[in-house]
């Protein structure tokens, strides 16, 4: 771990002490403890865990380590006189008697008393504790009051891997008295493994999301003992996946199992209080019957499409169980097509919460509502029990970062005008979310920045921000600031794109030259370092960009290819006789001169927002959704997917549709990316950790099959069996089975 003294005070903590002030109760002296830890003998679980974290730092950093010791009625007195400073740590009898009243207090709230040389910690807490969250959401506040005691030493708890902590062999603390809560009650990660979560205010009493997909294995319940419980195709035939809220039996099935959830005493109260009526993952279709179609209104976008679908289904649960469960709450997660507020309810029951899915995304479309705003006052007019969002901040990562503290600053603070201005209260998020290691590097500092905000909507971003640089970065913080707000600047241009622009890079580079200068010798080296060794794609951006043309392609590389010109009107495309089947390596080429590449929206699973796709390339539209692979035309941007691989994606491009334009799609195996290029220059890539050689495939790879068209289940453009046909001309395209060189491509991109 890697340590360093902080010398100054930032309100963006409440740092109000000097660790060192003379006057202040003493925890060490050279080294040496002059305080104990005190439990009750009844102490909570996360009063025990705070004691032992308490323990560790201030050890960390005064070399000195405090005992932990029981404290009873009747020796209290005793402890006082044996030390100089003793720690209450959570309720016990000596807390009461100094009426610290729990009760009284919020969620995760907590108080700190500190009064010559008595300490008291004592936060709302529940006898249970699990260091994860979201299997035992409980109330944790005396854990959560040590991690803000520790902040008053000047600890910093800035990334899983990285701890600021002063190093003071003498320790005092001054007097104070303070009481906090956070804000919103639930702020959940989909995985809390690490304890950094808790450190830096993830958790929550309550898990909305604790049911989950809750008829996922009706299937096999159900499928031989009551198949008409279930979605009929267009044909009429039982699908066995979904169900259908209103066939006969569904509906009492439903409340049963909600019963039996709500009656569950093994997964604690914060669980067992919320369940989700919702629909099967990609519910894009509805069942085809007379009844379930009735409640279908295409007038809408496809987010509300089945909205009053579900709504019914919810209303119909949430009224047959309040008599036997009026503490519990049937879920309305908005989600996928039935996002939307339902338009033939006028009001929710009282025991119904909604939880919302969505992006924090730079540049939603036009056609969507946006999800803070136009999403939360529509379904406040409904008058929920309470509105919670689930979140997917990291799904489509590409490479380049998707940072965006000062979006998830604004977010947090219409949350809280919502919630503020009512009816509805919002109480909070929880997090989907994908860490690697070549994205944990700016991902943390949205999360970081996320749960300062849950705690407190109202702290300022960039003070935040600047102390945030300043205790990871050291003297280098200026231009590791300056890094991080151009990387977010081309996030709200880009939004979800895999490009970097030239400039950008050139001043990029630029910026981690100084700060290392600056840091050399240092213990922030390290951190630089990591930014430089992890920003893959930066560093494949600036290879690409400084690429001069040369060499021509081996022919015998080439595995498929059309040098004749080939008119697609978005009525045909070509089935190749023999489909090819890509390797670990391979590249896809093709000129083109597009018609239209007109925008028709599409609502993907877990509320993507994209557009109809116009393939170049592509595989059948048999396969299930993402399975495929297929280099296209999404909206304004062209897009290269291989499910094996990920997906890369160009900034939003206008095309001269006098001329042809040379496309390059490529998987390199030696540089463990994908690459998007246009006219010779890079515009997308995505950097894969490992090496694709050795990297085993998740699923079968779909073949190339189509040329002029692809296999997009989400595409309403389908013409003779094929989807997401191309509007335009393409000449001179090929398939390779290899990755083509920035250089090769280059070089070809002049020979139309």
């Amino acid at each position: 771990m890697i340590t360093k003294t902080i010398m100054k005070l930032s309100s963006i903590f409440g740092l109000f002490l000097l660790p060192w002030f003379s006057g202040a109760a003493q925890l060490a002296e050279n080294g040496t403890p002059t305080a104990v830890i005190l439990l009750g003998p009844e102490a909570s679980g996360c009063a025990r865990v705070g004691a032992v974290e308490l323990q560790k730092f201030i050890k960390d950093i005064s070399g000195a380590q405090l005992p932990v010791e029981t404290v009873y009625k009747n020796n209290f007195e005793q402890l006082k006189r044996k030390y100089k400073t003793v720690i209450l740590l959570g309720e016990s009898t000596p807390t009461k008697e100094m009426n610290i009243n729990t009760k009284k207090m919020k969620s995760d709230g907590f108080c700190i008393k500190v009064d010559k040389n008595v300490i008291a910690i004592v936060g709302k807490d529940a006898k249970a504790y699990d260091p994860i969250p979201l299997k035992l959401p409980l109330s944790v506040g005396t854990l959560y009051g040590v991690y803000y005691f520790l902040e008053q030493l000047g600890v910093r708890f800035l990334q899983q891997d990285y701890t600021v902590i002063p190093k003071k062999s003498d320790l005092r603390i001054a007097d104070m008295d303070i009481s906090r809560s956070p804000y919103f009650p639930h702020r959940i990660m989909e995985v809390m493994l690490d304890p950094w979560f808790r450190r830096v205010g993830y958790g929550g009493d309550r898990d909305p999301w604790a049911s989950k997909h809750s008829f996922h294995y009706w299937n096999k319940r159900f499928k031989d003992t009551h198949p008409e419980y279930f979605c009929l195709d267009r044909n009429g035939k039982s699908d066995l996946y979904y169900p259908a809220f209103p066939h006969p039996g569904v509906i009492d099935q439903m409340v049963i199992d909600a019963k039996a959830h709500f009656s569950r005493k093994s997964i604690g109260e914060g669980k067992r209080k919320f369940f989700l009526i919702i629909p099967n993952d990609y519910f894009m279709e509805m069942c085809s019957c007379s009844v379930c179609q009735s409640f279908v209104d295409k007038s809408r976008p496809k987010n509300g499409w089945y909205s009053d679908y579900v709504a019914d289904a919810v209303i119909k649960v949430a009224n047959a169980v309040k008599a036997e469960y009026p503490d519990c709450f049937i879920v309305y997660p908005a989600y996928e097509r039935y996002q939307l507020p339902p338009t033939r309810v006028k009001e929710l029951p009282d025991n119904v919460v909604v939880m919302v899915a969505g992006l924090r995304r730079a540049k939603l479309p036009h056609w969507m509502p946006s999800e803070d705003e136009e999403l939360l006052n529509g379904w406040q007019k409904l008058k929920p029990a309470g509105i919670y969002f689930w979140r997917y901040n990291t799904f489509g990562k590409n490479g380049v970062p998707w940072l965006m503290p000062h979006l998830i600053a604004d977010s947090v603070k219409k949350m809280k005008a919502s919630s503020e201005a009512g009816p509805a209260k919002v109480y909070g998020e929880m997090h989907f979310f994908r860490y690697d290691s070549q994205s944990h590097w700016w991902q943390n500092l949205n999360d970081y920045v996320t749960a300062k905000l849950l705690w407190d909507p109202d702290l300022d971003c960039d003070q935040l921000l600047n102390q945030y640089f300043s205790d990871l970065y050291g003297s280098a913080a200026p231009e590791m600031g300056e890094f991080h707000d151009i990387l977010e600047k081309n996030y709200m241009e880009y939004s979800d794109s895999a490009y970097l622009p030239q400039e950008t890079v050139k001043r990029l580079c630029a910026l981690l030259i100084e700060a290392s200068k600056k840091t050399a010798g240092t213990d922030f080296a390290g951190r630089v370092d990591y930014v430089k060794n992890n920003f893959l794609a930066l560093k494949k951006y600036d290879e690409m960009y400084h690429c001069q043309p040369g060499g021509n392609v081996d022919q015998r590389n080439v595995v498929w290819s059309s040098e004749e010109e080939n008119r697609f009107d978005g009525k045909n495309a070509i089935i190749l006789k023999k489909p090819v089947q890509p390797g670990t390596e391979y590249t896809l080429e093709a000129w083109i001169r597009p018609n239209d590449l007109t925008a028709y929206p599409v609502l993907y699973g877990e509320s993507f927002n994209t557009f109809e796709p116009y393939y170049i390339f592509g595989s059948t539209m048999n396969d299930p959704t993402f399975n495929h692979v297929g280099l296209a035309f999404v909206s304004d941007c062209l897009m290269f997917n291989d499910i094996n691989l990920g997906t890369v994606k160009s900034k939003p491009l206008k095309l001269d549709k006098r001329r042809y334009h040379h496309v390059v799609a490529t998987v390199s195996a030696k540089d463990s990316c994908l690459a998007l290029y246009l006219d010779g220059e890079p515009i997308g890539v995505q950097t894969i950790l490992g090496t694709i050689l050795n990297r085993e495939s998740t699923v079968k790879m779909p073949s190339i099959q189509v040329y002029g068209g692809g296999g997009d289940n989400q595409s309403s453009r389908e013409i003779n069996g094929v989807r997401g046909v191309f509007n335009g001309t393409i000449k001179k395209a090929a398939i390779y089975n290899k990755a083509l060189s920035p250089a090769e491509i280059k070089n070809r991109s002049r020979q139309e």
